[in-house]
């Protein structure tokens, strides 16, 4: 009896587990592009930030700090959510498997 309500889930979490890997793929793939992306613009808002300390302009600063640690949250977050949809998929597959 046990069986068979475990097969049922089982059934039902195939097509989560497609969807989770979909997702996992598509984040995965944003991840990349982001980083080519964002990455030359994180170099020149920093080296923005140079020149204005060099010209003691104190409040474009802050703002270029500002936009810095934005955009290094824009591509930390893209890698987690990559990590949680993997971490979701391996604990779909671990009970499939079992």
């Amino acid at each position: 009896m046990i069986a068979l309500i475990k097969l049922t889930f089982k059934l039902l979490s195939l097509p989560l587990m497609i969807v989770c890997a979909g997702l996992s793929l598509l984040a995965k793939l944003c991840s990349n592009l982001s980083g080519y992306i964002l990455s030359p613009l994180i170099l020149f808002i920093f080296g923005c930030g140079v020149y204005t300390v060099i010209s003691q302009q104190w409040n474009q600063l802050l703002l270029l700090g500002i936009i810095e640690l934005l955009c290094i949250s824009a591509l930390f977050g893209s890698v987690l959510i990559e990590t949680v949809f993997d971490w979701f998929y391996s604990i779909l597959k671990g009970f499939v498997q079992s």
